[in-house]
């Protein structure tokens, strides 16, 4: 395999067509393309690619991400089409570079060729990659612990179920996960957020391996309950999720923290953040050996459901800025009740503004509300779940202070809530003659 040496006729010819490709002002495309499927036709098409990818260092930078770009297409497309030689060539290839990789575009691209011939061609005919990446991870330079994390991400992701059967004697997973779990208490945030992010990757399959690793595992992860690094905190609300799903019976010693991480996750600036803590709560909802045990954490959940349900002031400010063309802006009119608003709208429906409305990104709008909705649906959830329980806490909240602001957004948040409990507690209907219009 070392031997293996291009034709350099040929190689040139490639580099040629590659550098043709990279120029967006190139004439005659189809005749590239033609040329570039009579290389692919050629057994030693990809040892190629690989070879400019990985050691044409003379050439310029775009050529050889073209060149891995073609590689990594081949791979995704036709991999069984790929000669064993070809293969194994770039299998060779790719750990000799990620030995010692650099913070070029070429490193990361050798990265995903890597996950992609592990995910294609199965795990148990790679598993020397699964030693080297691990191997990586007990590297001095940062680095290189970065892009083999990166590669275990996507690996992990797409072969989960793999890591765990037994390869000639040998689960994966048995030797990945005690390092993972060493990551997980890493000065490097990131480094803690992408081993966290690989462990949950097994923990709802129940696998053989996580489970013989169990209790090293949630100690693990338990232990950066105190982490304030937002990408770590956003891959741990997700990771106690999947926890509390599949093991609620074994967590009963973890309960009392979790409930109030969890609960100061629902209020954490990073929206991110806050969604997995409200799709903690919805799985919560379905644990039913601990109910009970959140009948005390009740006001303080539902409080911060409450203020996670509050249009924010740019939300408004946003509504001007998209509206901003319509004749019946004007910059000193300000939006101070659900009133307000309606007319504000009401004004921007007609014919003339058609226009205007179809320039409104949605998918901007809809994102920017999430939390509001997610928020909603969490209540909806907990009512059903909880039932008189949590109406009580609700109309507490509702009728002492929520529709008693002197803020709109505020008190609109508490009709929002009031119709996403209303489905599953009927209980509400007993105080309706505590309710009226807040205009």
């Amino acid at each position: 395999m070392e031997s293996w040496q291009p034709d350099q006729q040929r190689l040139r010819e490639l580099t040629f067509l590659l550098r043709d490709a990279t120029n967006p002002n190139c004439q005659d495309q189809g005749l590239l393309n033609q040329r570039l499927q009579l290389f692919d036709e050629n057994p030693y098409y990809n040892t190629y690619l690989m070879y400019i990818l990985t050691k044409s260092n003379d050439q310029d930078i775009n050529i050889r991400v073209v060149a891995g770009q073609q590689l990594q297409n081949n791979i995704k497309n036709n991999f069984n089409s790929i000669s064993l030689f070809a293969l194994n060539y770039v299998k060779q290839s790719c750990i000799q570079y990620l030995t010692y990789p650099d913070a070029s575009p070429i490193s990361k691209i050798v990265s995903s060729i890597m996950s992609l011939i592990v995910g294609r061609g199965q795990v148990h005919n790679w598993l020397d990659s699964l030693y080297f990446l691990i191997h990586q991870l007990d590297s001095n330079d940062a680095l290189t612990i970065e892009i083999a994390l990166d590669t275990l991400v996507i690996i992990c992701e797409d072969t989960a179920r793999e890591l765990d059967q037994e390869i000639n004697g040998i689960r994966p997973l048995n030797f990945m996960l005690p390092k993972l779990v060493e990551l997980v208490s890493s000065p490097n945030p990131k480094w803690r957020a992408k081993a966290i992010h690989i462990i949950r990757q097994f923990i709802s399959l129940q696998s053989f391996s996580f489970l013989q690793q169990f209790d090293t595992v949630l100690m693990a992860l338990y232990s950066r309950i105190s982490d304030r690094d937002t990408h770590v905190r956003q891959e741990l609300g997700p990771a106690f999720a999947f926890l509390w799903q599949t093991f609620p019976e074994r967590l009963k010693v973890y309960l009392h923290p979790t409930i109030e991480y969890m609960i100061e996750a629902m209020m954490d600036q990073d929206e991110t953040v806050a969604l997995g803590a409200c799709d903690f709560w919805i799985e919560y909802a379905h644990i039913h050996l601990y109910h009970n045990e959140l009948v005390p954490y009740l006001p303080r959940l539902v409080n911060c459901l409450l203020k996670r349900m509050i249009y924010s002031e740019e939300w408004v400010q946003n509504v001007y800025t998209n509206r901003a063309e319509s004749q019946y802006y004007h910059s000193e009119n300000l939006i101070e009740s659900p009133r307000d608003y309606l007319e504000f709208e009401l004004h921007n429906t007609d014919g003339e503004h058609e226009e205007d409305d179809e320039d409104f990104d949605d998918e901007e709008f809809y994102s920017q509300i999430s939390l509001r909705e997610t928020s909603a649906g969490t209540l909806e959830v907990l009512s059903i779940a909880f039932g008189i329980k949590l109406v009580s806490a609700l109309l507490n909240q509702l009728l002492n202070h929520t529709l008693c602001d002197q803020n709109w957004l505020v008190r609109e948040s508490g009709i929002l809530a009031l119709g996403a409990a209303a489905e599953g507690s009927l209980m509400i209907s007993l105080h309706k003659s505590a309710f009226f219009f807040f205009g």
